[in-house]
């Protein structure tokens, strides 16, 4: 998480919220914020299939100026 917080913050200019795909990456999600100084939640998922996925994007709720970042363990 350090090494990502550490590129975010050199790459990305202004990161207003970092933003996970589920519940399971919150850890993740919170120290990377916490690195780069900006606001985390993380997305509801419902997977209904092995190719069929809903998001619940209601959790982002109101964002700020700034851009937004989603992280994913998928790398």
């Amino acid at each position: 998480t350090e090494v990502i917080a550490d590129w975010i913050a050199a790459n990305i200019e202004q990161p207003c919220v970092i933003i996970g795909p589920d519940e399971e990456g919150r850890q993740w999600v919170d120290r990377i914020g916490r690195g780069v100084r900006a606001t985390t939640t993380v997305l509801r998922k419902q997977r209904s299939g092995d190719f069929a996925v809903a998001i619940d994007g209601q959790a982002l709720g109101g964002l700020g100026p700034g851009n937004v970042v989603l992280v994913d363990d998928i790398a």
